[in-house]
């Protein structure tokens, strides 16, 4: 059994990298019909995927030999004690894994959207659908409903102009 080192995190953080990571969800949703240059014009304009990883992963050592998996570590129990934390402090656990699985994952998006990958849309396919099930799976559940109620209408690429959106600089009250 491995045993996790747990880092506090505040929580504001939490709720402002959930809604990063929805955004690129739905924007590489959104992207599956055009180049991938499009999308990474739109992140040039905003916070690159890469500015994220480095602060996530400024003190931690990530070793390459784990295995992180988001489908084993959510469920009832991880939910109830995430919100509970989040009642009595404006604190959250993300474990030095889960910051390593993340960081692994955004440095990816950073490469693919630089086309070190050129135009692989089934590459851009499997980082969503990872970056989707760990935000749904590990940080959804451990926010406020409230609060990830607020962060699911995150702007993205592509969005539609009937769609009432919150820009993302609204979830940002921390130094990036």
């Amino acid at each position: 059994m491995v045993v996790l080192k747990k880092n506090m995190v505040k929580y504001d953080f939490l709720v402002f990298l959930y809604a990063y990571l929805r955004q690129i969800d739905l924007s590489l949703d959104r992207n599956r019909s055009i180049p991938l240059s499009k999308l990474a014009a739109y992140y040039d304009e905003r916070i690159k995927p890469g500015k994220i990883a480095n602060y996530l992963g400024n003190n931690i050592d990530c070793n390459k030999n784990q295995r992180f998996n988001p489908r084993r570590r959510s469920g009832f129990v991880t939910m109830i004690k995430g919100r509970l934390l989040t009642i009595f402090k404006k604190e959250a656990i993300l474990s030095d894994e889960e910051k390593c699985y993340c960081k692994e994952k955004l440095l990816k998006l950073e490469s693919l959207l630089s086309g070190d990958f050129g135009d692989d849309k089934f590459l851009a396919e499997e980082i969503r659908i990872e970056i989707a099930e760990f935000n749904y799976r590990i940080i959804g559940l451990r926010l406020k409903r409230s609060d990830r109620k607020k962060a699911d209408a995150v702007e993205h690429f592509m969005q539609s102009d009937l769609v009432q959106t919150k820009e993302l600089a609204e979830f940002l009250n921390f130094k990036v």
